[in-house]
């Protein structure tokens, strides 16, 4: 019977826990959709670098 009782609870907390999941995906999945983010790679590449001026330099 401690079985049964342990596989009842188990059963219980895991359904919730991907109850929890599954909705936190779904929101995450809503947000991203509703506000998409624009990444400028090209930015990145920026031939004009504080850092490579101050390598290329020696500052």
């Amino acid at each position: 019977m401690m079985s049964l009782k342990f596989l009842k609870n188990f059963s219980f907390f895991f359904s919730i826990l991907l109850l929890l999941v599954f909705t936190f995906l779904f929101s995450f999945t809503l947000f991203i959709s509703e506000k998409p983010m624009k990444i400028n790679i090209l930015n990145l590449f920026d031939r004009e670098s504080q850092i490579l001026k101050k390598k290329k330099y020696g500052r």
